[in-house]
């Protein structure tokens, strides 16, 4: 919770490194995919972005794969079967995480990314948990210039689909630097 106290600040000081999306994912899906074979499931992917740079701070884009993962995971009443795909769109790569799990209710869909929100299931919880992972995985798609959606429908699993600018050399400073050693 401290972190994402610090993270809504007007500066929250995360890097700006040239980030290439489909090595996180790459490392992510390993572990993960440990995680989803024990359980009985698979996980697949679909990297065909032709440009997967974005600009951001590697950390926190990796904690957004990770919490999508986990709760992929966690919200499967069955052998979780979960993709992973990014595609580029104009100047932006599209980075989709889906699953077969047990989706959210249309109406809960506006409130998903609320702090501390919970979809609820009577009074009970299923999952442990205090309703800040798609909190924060929306905060930080937004910090790096990206947006984020669900697409969900109760039984029938949940599709979230980030969309964050592709990074770009400033071509007229790349052609300074280049001058400036001839």
């Amino acid at each position: 919770m401290l972190e994402l106290t610090v993270l809504e600040r007007e500066n929250p000081g995360l890097k700006q490194d040239e980030i290439n999306l489909h090595e996180i994912i790459s490392q992510k899906a390993e572990i993960y995919r440990i995680i989803i074979q024990e359980r009985g499931g698979e996980l697949k992917s679909s990297l065909v972005a032709e440009n997967p740079s974005i600009q951001g701070d590697p950390m926190h884009i990796g904690n957004i794969i990770d919490n999508l993962l986990d709760n992929a995971i966690k919200y499967s009443d069955k052998s979780p079967t979960i993709e992973i795909s990014t595609q580029n769109q104009s100047k932006a790569i599209i980075l989709t995480i889906k699953d077969n799990g047990i989706g959210v209710d249309s109406m809960d869909i506006p409130f998903i990314f609320d702090k501390f929100f919970r979809v609820s299931q009577g009074n009970l919880h299923q999952t442990k948990g205090f309703g800040l992972g798609l909190s924060y995985v929306k905060m930080i798609t937004e910090l790096h210039g990206g947006t984020i959606r669900l697409e969900s429908k109760l039984g029938s699993g949940t599709a979230v689909i980030l969309k964050f600018p592709i990074f770009e050399i400033n071509k007229a400073q790349s052609n300074e630097s280049k001058n400036s050693f001839s």
